[in-house]
């Protein structure tokens, strides 16, 4: 079994895509499995994924539908065999180390549910451990996840794409589900990552 499958969702933005891919591949363990689902990008995008394919063993999807965040992450899931996931959006940075303090964190605190890779500070800190911050929510743009968690939980919403900044919700309602499960949604004390296009 390999140690970690990294699901990113993709639509467009290709000088992002291809920002989070090599910054993926430059940080993940060598054994990693990769699985990129493109919801119907420009042409542009597409042609820098196959390109980035040649290079890099990975199964990318492309969907002939913009089918929203959800179904993407829901269909890849039924593709993963791993201990852990990395859920990731197209525009995420990710610095080295990143992976090694995911897993020194889950294994520090096995009530992790969702450890998201950048701290965000606009959701309420509801604990400061000096090494994580337990959230309130947590959005989805960068989560490393048990795949047994997810499993746990079920299905992510499926509310079809969405055109302005935000989404439509399916990660906090996520998250509110993780919290009612019991486990914590939280965030690294330092950044893991950077978003491109987050606040």
């Amino acid at each position: 079994m390999n140690p970690m499958t990294i699901i990113i969702i993709t639509y467009n933005r290709p000088e992002y895509t291809r920002q989070t891919l090599d910054s993926l591949t430059e940080t993940s363990p060598p054994d990693t499995k990769y699985i990129i689902w493109d919801n119907n990008s420009d042409n542009l995008t597409k042609a820098m994924l196959s390109e980035w394919q040649q290079k890099n063993p990975s199964n990318i999807i492309f969907s002939k539908e913009n089918i929203g965040w959800g179904k993407a992450i829901n269909e890849s899931l039924k593709l993963v065999n791993s201990e852990y996931v990395l859920l990731s959006n197209n525009d995420v940075v990710y610095k080295k180390g990143w992976y090694e303090e995911c897993i020194r964190l889950y294994e520090k605190y096995p009530k992790i549910g969702i450890l998201g890779v950048w701290k965000h500070v606009t959701h309420a800190i509801k604990q400061d451990l000096s090494d994580i911050l337990i959230k309130d929510d947590m959005p989805g743009c960068g989560w490393f996840m048990k795949k047994s968690i997810l499993d746990e939980v079920g299905h992510i919403a499926e509310r079809g794409p969405c055109t302005t900044r935000g989404g439509n919700g399916e990660d906090t309602e996520y998250a509110m589900r993780i919290i009612a499960k019991g486990y914590w949604v939280c965030g690294p004390k330092d950044d893991l990552g950077t978003h491109l296009t987050g606040y």
